[in-house]
């Protein structure tokens, strides 16, 4: 969850905001039924996958560990904007070892 919050009353405290890293791995969606009650410039935000992750598909990232960054912007005149970054570690659930079918073999 992400929230934001903008001290501005009416349309200047309405804030968007959007992942700003290009991956399509995750999405920011709006959840207005968990933000205040009023016209306080309050937005609550869920950041979700969008597919499936595996570890393995993140080269070149440190142990699997992915930074996202939320950007938002208010409705003010100038509009401003803030943004803030967050890690996701992406965990292997699937580093077994392999196993035979049987525990012995025999041939000639």
């Amino acid at each position: 969850m992400v929230t934001v919050e903008d001290g501005d009353g009416g349309s200047g405290g309405r804030t968007s905001c959007n992942l700003t890293d290009g991956r399509r791995d995750f999405r920011l969606s709006a959840v207005p039924e968990l933000a205040a009650d009023g016209d306080d410039g309050t937005s609550v935000y869920l950041v979700s996958t969008a597919r499936r992750l595996d570890r393995e598909e993140q080269r070149g990232t440190a142990a699997g560990e992915l930074t996202l960054t939320v950007a938002c912007h208010d409705g003010g005149r100038p509009p401003l904007s803030s943004e803030a970054s967050f890690t996701v570690a992406v965990l292997d659930l699937n580093d077994n070892a392999p196993r035979f079918a049987h525990s012995a073999y025999s041939v000639r």
